[in-house]
């Protein structure tokens, strides 16, 4: 969903608009965090006494000891750190760090879609310096090499303004043409067909590596087990993200072409096989059928979301028409698969909805 709304968000630009989007890199995330500072945080965000007692107990009197050449140190106390691969650890990051982006939505810094408040991507000095003593309060760095900010603007405008170094503290960081977002490529101009062929690359390379176990055409193992490999381990990197991408058909056919090739190859058949059965005989979906399965579930988990937020966010866009929309491409989807209507969806969740025209080009949403 955070893929999402920055996606929605760089849909929004037209003409000479510009919009600045940072990525903040944590320096050793999971490693600096306070004790003191999460128990204090924990308590004031309501936790119930028992459960916060517990985690309290978890975290205090721990200690550890540096085994080096057969040799192991005293012990010391740890005083700062969630335990890595813990169930609880990213819930605990999260209430930790949550107190910053609160901060910065109460003081409306940053980007709007209509009337929604969708993050902090476009006022960059005043937000990167509440960010920056926020670190340093709650004893955590921002890491300047790991951190860029890229400029996105609108077709009429090739040379963007305001390109001069940006800062973080005393720390510069890279004004560049991409960076990285949860694993997806944003970039100033032509960031689907980047983030589909790094996919596409990340696919072949994941399919390669499983030569060894069988799962290639002649002599290999039975084409449906090879095919349930490649569901599991290959289409999950083939398609990582794209739902939140606005896939044009040249870049839909790219994928569309790797997908159907490999089925073939599972297979052995020749090339001049006909698509439908390369596909029957697997019981296979096309590639396009595999992403609008991931457009549908992305859907129902924003419009089953507590967030109102999102929910907002997504009756706006869907009335807004834009064809560069997921709202707007999800609701044809809908449509073509003879599905509920996206408003019926919406409704069968929140039945009272009352609509309050605020500009031209925007609706708020408030619910009873």
């Amino acid at each position: 969903m955070a893929a999402l709304i920055l996606s929605e968000a760089c849909s929004e630009i037209t003409g000479k608009q510009t919009i600045f989007v940072t990525t903040l890199d944590s320096q050793k995330a999971f490693d600096v965090v306070s004790h003191v500072i999460l128990m204090d945080r924990l308590y004031h965000y309501g936790l119930n006494l028992n459960l916060w007692n517990i985690i309290e107990e978890l975290y205090s009197g721990v200690t550890s000891t540096v085994k080096w050449k057969g040799e192991t140190s005293t012990s010391f106390e740890i005083h700062q750190g969630v335990r890595q691969g813990g169930v609880l650890s990213t819930h605990l990051y999260k209430a930790y760090i949550n107190e910053l982006l609160l901060d910065l939505q109460k003081r409306n810094l940053g980007s709007h879609i209509g009337n929604n408040y969708v993050g902090c991507p476009t006022c960059a000095d005043e937000i990167k310096n509440i960010v920056d003593n926020y670190s340093k309060e709650h004893r955590f760095n921002i890491h300047p090499q790991k951190s860029n900010v890229i400029i996105k603007t609108g077709n009429k405008r090739k040379d963007p303004e305001d390109s001069d170094a940006f800062k973080m503290g005393n720390n510069d960081l890279n004004c560049t043409d991409r960076t990285t977002h949860l694993g997806l490529t944003r970039s100033t101009k032509d960031e689907t067909r980047i983030n589909v062929d790094d996919r596409i690359s990340l696919a072949r390379r994941t399919l390669y590596s499983l030569i060894k176990t069988g799962v290639h055409g002649s002599n290999g193992l039975n084409p449906k087990s090879s095919y349930r490999i490649y569901q599991a381990y290959v289409l999950p990197r083939l398609l990582y993200g794209l739902e939140t991408l606005h896939v044009n058909s040249k870049e839909m056919s790219l994928l569309s072409s790797f997908h159907l090739d490999t089925l073939r190859k599972l297979q052995s058949l020749p090339k001049r096989t006909a698509c439908a059965s390369v596909y029957l005989l697997l019981g296979a979906l096309p590639l396009i059928a595999e992403i609008h399965k991931r457009q549908l579930s992305l859907l129902f988990g924003v419009l089953n979301s507590d967030n109102e937020t999102i929910r907002s966010l997504a009756m706006r866009q869907y009335m807004s028409g834009r064809s560069t929309s997921f709202f707007t491409k999800t609701a044809e989807i809908l449509e073509m698969y003879n599905l509920p209507f996206f408003l019926d969806l919406f409704e069968k969740k929140y039945s009272k909805i009352e609509w309050k025209k605020t500009d031209k080009i925007s609706n708020n949403l408030s619910l009873d």
